[in-house]
């Protein structure tokens, strides 16, 4: 009985023994879980502190971008603005323009226009005061001149007259060209005192009307429009307010304005402004790069009838020499 008793003993403490070391056993595999589980609930916590400071970043770049949008809209609103009075300030100056075919425009009485007498104009120097000195010229390929069919050309009388009627031109006493004995019979109606050219041939007027243009007095858009020269005489042609002033045919040079506008500053013949070519547009707003010839910002250099001038200006100084080309 005792035999048995202490057998029973011995196979108790050996049992105890063996629950022992599978205890140990669970114990180190607990602590390795454990550095384990510390280890990744370290990597959690920087990777949840690097999501909280991304987060907090992008917040603030969005408060950043908000406030740049309530700028943006209150400037675009305020160019839409100023571009609509701009407008408003041409149509109702120019209110003969809807008028029909020698009907006169209204009130074109003595003393309608002394609202406007006093309203000063500033008229722009030639080549906006960018000519450089000097002999330095360029070559320009060009296509030969066309005409397109059905083009509606309005001379340089019917835009004088209008004008005049305006109170924007008035018949000038001064020097031009002259144009031999030949034509001393010809008269002027802008140089009433002066006998040798015809309106239609007169550079003073032609100058006139590109200073209207380039005050704004008359509008310079592009687009389906008429097209107005000094080539042929179409007297009852009606004038609307989108019609495009033209002196006269602009050569057909093959490149384009602005590319031609980077030559001459790249061959120095004219001088250059320096301006920032990037713009934001954060809210898909359209923002018109100013043109590069007088930073204007109501139209590109595609649009600007002063420098088409001013480059057919540059064709008559010899600065340009056109080379003409085929077509194709």
């Amino acid at each position: 009985m005792e035999k048995s008793k202490g057998i029973d003993i011995e196979l108790t403490e050996e049992d105890l023994r063996m629950e022992l070391q599978r205890l140990r056993q669970e114990i180190q595999e607990t602590r390795e879980r454990r550095i384990e589980v510390e280890f990744a609930t370290a990597v959690t916590r920087a990777t949840n502190a690097a999501l909280d400071a991304e987060l907090a970043a992008k917040m603030t770049k969005y408060d950043v971008i908000s406030k740049k949008t309530v700028v943006v809209r209150k400037e675009h609103d305020a160019f839409k603005n100023d571009i609509t009075m701009r407008l408003q300030k041409i149509r109702g100056k120019c209110s003969f323009f809807n008028q029909e075919p020698n009907s006169g425009p209204e009130d074109t009485h003595p003393g309608a226009t002394e609202e406007d007498a006093d309203e000063e104009i500033f008229y722009m120097p030639l080549f906006v005061g960018r000519l450089k000195e000097g002999a330095k010229k360029i070559t320009l390929p060009a296509y030969e001149r066309t005409h397109s069919v059905g083009e509606r050309v309005v001379p340089c009388a019917l835009i004088y007259e209008h004008h005049k009627a305006s109170g924007m031109l008035k018949p000038f006493e001064g020097t031009t060209f002259g144009f031999g004995h030949e034509s001393s019979q010809k008269t002027c109606a802008y140089h009433p005192n002066q006998r040798g050219h015809t309106i239609e041939e007169c550079v003073e007027i032609k100058a006139a009307i590109r200073n209207l243009i380039n005050v704004g007095e008359i509008p310079y858009v592009w687009g389906g429009n008429t097209v107005l020269t000094c080539d042929q005489q179409e007297p009852n042609m009606s004038v609307t307010e989108h019609t495009l002033f033209y002196c006269y045919y602009f050569t057909p040079f093959k490149k384009t304005l602005l590319d031609i506008f980077s030559l001459l500053v790249q061959k120095g013949v004219l001088a250059s402004i320096k301006k920032d070519d990037e713009a934001i547009d954060l809210i898909g707003i359209e923002i018109w790069k100013p043109c590069p010839y007088h930073d204007a910002i109501d139209h590109n250099i595609g649009r600007c009838l002063r420098f088409r001038y001013d480059v057919e200006s540059l064709v008559n100084m010899g600065k340009i020499q056109v080379e003409f080309v085929p077509r194709g």
